[in-house]
């Protein structure tokens, strides 16, 4: 009676929907001892040179293995704790190319939707089926189920939904294929496009554009090398110093002004460095954890969850480190600004506005454009996996579209950007063209009335705040979180700093150590305050939170660095001070820009790079943040030895110091 029971419910309609894997195996079979038959029924769909192709596939069992072998299953383990986006196996199909029949891989081709409960009763099926030794009917007793009991069945329980990759010959489209060998029983929906599948060709090919770009770069690495061996067979040979030209690109030269530690100037605040240099490492940590919780994971509920914990803040915090990059830029622009045009009348000041902004374009631009040609010509060519071609030429789309937003800084007010994390510079550049606009009446004014030019900026970053505020109010579905506007508070505490360093430069500054050390308590509680609040508006966001939150906690974690800057320069940091003042990071601080502009590439590489689930944990991901890290450090430093040092001493060659309008 058992017996009975079991082969009228491995007759039903129900079980066939659900036992994949007695089905996938069988289904093999039978595809290819009537191979023959369902291509002569759908040749007139299917192109010539796919016909060619799926014949071969029918008299070749090995070939035939080999592309399904690549494919997804249908189930696999760890249906209900990933998120189950299988990338199959991407280097299998790659490695399939014999007699004019190569693999082409399509990642997430398919979606498919699988309820729990038809999972329960084939796992209650094969455990009676190892229980007891029933031979398997045959395929050809089986019935496929109906459409309309599928869709009852699909619509009225609890579900998990598989996203799919598919291995192909290169002739066929994924339409074309799945015509005659589709060996999924269940429903599986095909995109039935080839815009994301790849062949190894696909990775090799380059077009006209990107050769030109590729040997424009290698002129530029040639005209380094050689530059740099000239000028070591001159100091070799004691024939004194080349032109600047050949010092403009000579490794030599760039590498000792890199390397190089200034101690005891007194123009220098030494904390700068290592507030630059954390604040980088934290935005690369950032985005490295970022970049983890997108991909295919083995635990993706883990990885859901931690960002609901309070510990994760370390992380998720990281925001705190651009704002701190904005600050240090209004910093060190006033800083420097009141020392060049103190005492200059303010008709030369705004003629010399032009020569600033052009020098500033020059400043930047040549080691973000390095990176932007890089991305677009031969970096698909660098690396390989089941969704590299697809990440590379997501980033790469945005580039090549709106090419002008990205090299005229004008990429924060898109929803397309070109390498996301250089928002920043766009923002950055808007910033420091508007920043006359306060610094000539300051730099005219801060000697006969400071207290009145401060006064008149911190009314300045109130209205800032207040208008982001208002803006997020009164604007529906406002979605620019790179704007400019937003952050201008920070950039405005920093000219505020700047312009208090100045005038007390080369002062002795006294502070009672009582006073010193409840500015320190207050300073660290209200940034340790931000760090955990900010937690709870990422778990528990409401409207008026955010709203107000975000536009005024910039102005207050910057001034809290402006305190750190001062106490740390002027004698009162301790610990901290002697922390941030190490020698070596001065080195790091130099390298900070490239740094920022070339790790969101190194970021892409591993990521495009993948060839399955993923583990997410803590452990897992700092060791990947270090690797990036030192990956980041080495290419940097390639990076402002060829593009960034190079065009500091042209500049200087080509127009001069700012300072110009003094003469």
């Amino acid at each position: 009676m058992e017996l009975d029971n079991f082969f009228a419910f491995f007759h039903n309609m129900k079980f066939l929907s659900i036992f994949f894997i007695t089905i996938l195996c069988l289904g093999q079979s039978l595809m290819i001892d009537e191979c023959s038959y369902r291509i002569d029924f759908v040749r007139n769909e299917i192109g010539e040179k796919c016909v060619n192709q799926l014949e071969k596939l029918c008299n070749n069992k090995d070939w035939l293995l080999a592309f399904w072998d690549s494919s997804t299953r249908v189930i696999h383990n760890g249906l209900t704790a990933t998120n189950n986006q299988d990338l199959g196996n991407y280097d299998l199909c790659m490695s399939i190319d014999e007699n004019g029949l190569k693999g082409k891989f399509c990642p997430f081709q398919w979606a498919t939707t699988i309820p729990k409960e038809l999972l329960k009763e084939a796992i209650a099926v094969m455990e009676l089926k190892n229980h007891i030794n029933i031979p398997i009917p045959s395929v050809s007793e089986y019935q496929l189920p109906s459409k309309d009991v599928v869709n009852v069945k699909v619509g009225t329980t609890e579900e998990i939904t598989l996203l799919g990759s598919m291995c192909i010959p290169d002739g066929c489209t994924p339409e074309e294929f799945t015509k005659v060998f589709n060996p999924y029983v269940y429903p599986v929906f095909y995109k039935n496009s080839t815009a994301n599948c790849v062949t190894k060709d696909d990775i090799t090919e380059m077009s006209t554009f990107q050769i030109v770009v590729t040997i424009c770069i290698c002129i530029i690495l040639l005209i380094v090398v050689c530059s740099t061996a000239y000028h070591i067979w001159l100091r070799s040979a004691d024939e004194g110093e080349p032109h600047d030209i050949i010092k403009a690109f000579s490794v030599l030269h760039n590498g000792q002004k890199l390397v190089e530690i200034s101690r005891d100037n007194p123009d220098q605040i030494q904390c700068i460095h290592g507030l630059r240099f954390f604040s980088m490492l934290w935005v690369i940590a950032g985005h490295t954890f970022a970049s983890e919780e997108i991909l295919p994971l083995f635990n993706v509920k883990d990885a859901k969850e931690w960002r609901s914990h309070l510990y994760a803040q370390y992380i998720l915090a990281g925001p705190y480190a651009v704002d701190t990059f904005f600050f240090l830029s209004g910093f060190l622009l006033a800083y420097g600004y009141m020392k060049q045009m103190k005492g200059v009348r303010a008709t030369k000041q705004i003629m010399a506005i032009p020569l600033m902004i052009l020098h500033r374009y020059l400043r930047l631009t040549p080691a973000v454009a390095a990176m932007f040609f890089v991305s677009i010509s031969f970096l698909k060519s660098l690396g390989n996996g089941p969704i590299w071609v697809e990440s590379v030429e997501s980033v790469n789309k945005p580039c090549t579209d709106y090419w002008w937003r990205f090299f005229f800084y004008l990429q924060n007010y898109s929803s397309a950007i070109c390498y996301t994390q250089t928002w920043y510079l766009s923002a950055d550049m808007q910033m420091f063209i508007a920043a006359p606009i306060v610094l000539i009446p300051a730099a005219i004014y801060f000697r006969k009335n400071l207290y009145w030019v401060i006064a008149s900026l911190v009314g300045l970053i109130v209205f800032c705040v207040g208008l982001t505020i208002t803006i997020l109010y009164t604007v529906d579905n406002y979605n620019y979180p790179y704007d400019t506007h937003s952050r201008l508070s920070d950039y405005l505490v920093g000219i505020i700093g700047g312009i208090i360093m100045h005038t007390m430069r080369g002062k002795t500054i006294k502070i009672k150590k009582v006073v010193s050390l409840a500015v320190w308590v207050v300073t660290l509680a209200v940034m340790i305050f931000l760090v955990l609040y900010l937690n709870d508006i990422i778990v528990h966001p409401t409207v008026d939170k955010t709203n107000y939150f975000y536009p005024i906690q910039r102005p207050i974690w910057s001034a809290c660095i402006l305190w750190i800057v001062i106490s740390c320069h002027f004698g009162y940091g301790g610990i901290i001070n002697k922390f941030l003042s190490i020698s070596c990071f001065q080195i790091g601080s130099r390298l900070s820009y490239c740094m920022y502009c070339i790790h969101g590439m190194i970021i892409l590489y591993n990521v495009g790079s993948i060839r399955s689930y993923q583990y997410f944990s803590d452990y897992a991901m700092i060791y990947l943040f270090f690797g990036n890290t030192v990956v980041c450090l080495i290419l940097s430093t390639i990076w402002t030895l060829t593009f960034e040092s190079p065009m500091i001493i042209l500049n200087k060659m080509l127009l001069g110091k700012l300072g110009s309008p003094k003469k």
